[in-house]
């Protein structure tokens, strides 16, 4: 199997109003690398900064988070899907399998934007796998809950280059 390595970062405007404390426990909510990865904040020059730490120097890094969802074998056989954050430590204790979930753009904004009062940040990542195909990927979530995500990704491994943007409005 083949690697996708780059970088991801977080950024934030000039005019931006914070809760660092709060906002990297809920970027930590979700994953968004394939290395165990977890944001930590910093002081530089007396202004808050990101940083994302992990084991594989930024392994398939992405804006397009993901959380687990466990699967249960019931006793017909069927499958029961239980999203992390509603299962027990009895249903962790009896799961079958994990499944994985990409958390939608509504969701990220309603939950993320909670922790910026003005302005906005944004998360960027870029990755190569082994020349096959390059992306770009960058999540800006604004103070008044909107939300945009964009995707560019090309090369010969990909059927067609890919220039996505997805926004999300709230009410």
């Amino acid at each position: 199997m083949a690697d996708a390595y780059g970088g991801i970062s977080l950024s934030t405007s000039k005019d931006s109003v914070i809760d660092a404390d709060q906002l990297v426990d809920l970027l930590n909510q979700y994953i968004w690398t394939n290395a165990n990865g977890e944001w930590i904040k910093s002081e530089m020059n007396g202004k808050d900064t990101f940083w994302h730490i992990d084991d594989f120097n930024s392994q398939y890094p992405t804006v397009f988070p993901t959380k687990f969802i466990l699967l249960m074998k019931e006793e017909d056989e069927s499958i029961r899907r239980i999203h992390e954050d509603d299962a027990t430590d009895e249903d962790h204790d009896r799961c079958w399998d994990l499944d994985t979930e990409i958390i939608s753009l509504s969701t990220l904004s309603k939950n993320l934007s909670k922790a910026i009062k003005k302005g906005w940040f944004e998360i960027a990542c870029s990755a190569n796998e082994k020349n096959r195909y390059v992306y770009f990927n960058s999540l800006r979530i604004y103070s008044n809950g909107k939300a945009i995500r964009k995707q560019l990704m090309s090369g010969c491994c990909i059927e067609e280059p890919r220039d996505e943007i997805e926004v999300f409005e709230p009410n």
